[in-house]
């Protein structure tokens, strides 16, 4: 059986947990895009590895989050190799706080890890609320 670091696949599974960033140049051209099966509906984050957007899975009819590799970073094979190893880590792993790895696709010279959506708060919504003392009696 093959280790998987475990910490580096749940900080890969939670960027999609950041926070809606300000607009950038990939979101106006990617926002309404079908790529394979899935239409890009929204950006949801972004962090060093890379820019996580909402999509329809138009086959099986459900929202699924997908993280590109930012494109300044796929012409590099060695950040390319990384990205595909954090996929398959995060896709060897079945435990209800990892999201469900779909699929990895590459297309017009993008990558892509296709995985479940999880809608909620922000990691940095829940890591700014106030901690409340508990209740005694």
């Amino acid at each position: 059986m093959a280790q998987v670091n475990f910490s580096r696949a749940l900080i890969f599974c939670l960027l999609f947990y950041q926070e809606k960033s300000r607009p950038c140049w990939r979101q106006k051209v990617i926002i309404g895009k079908t790529i394979s099966h899935y239409t890009i509906t929204e950006k949801l984050g972004e962090g060093g590895m890379g820019e996580v957007y909402l999509a329809d899975d138009l086959k099986l009819e459900r929202q699924v989050a997908i993280k590109f590799l930012p494109e300044h970073l796929t012409k590099d094979k060695e950040n390319v190799e990384r990205f595909e190893r954090e996929a398959k880590a995060a896709a060897a792993l079945n435990h209800p706080n990892i999201v469900t790895i779909y699929d990895v696709i590459e297309e017009e010279d993008q990558i892509c890890i296709v995985m479940e959506y999880v809608d909620g708060k922000s990691l940095r919504e829940i890591l700014n609320t106030p901690l409340r003392p508990p209740l005694i009696g």
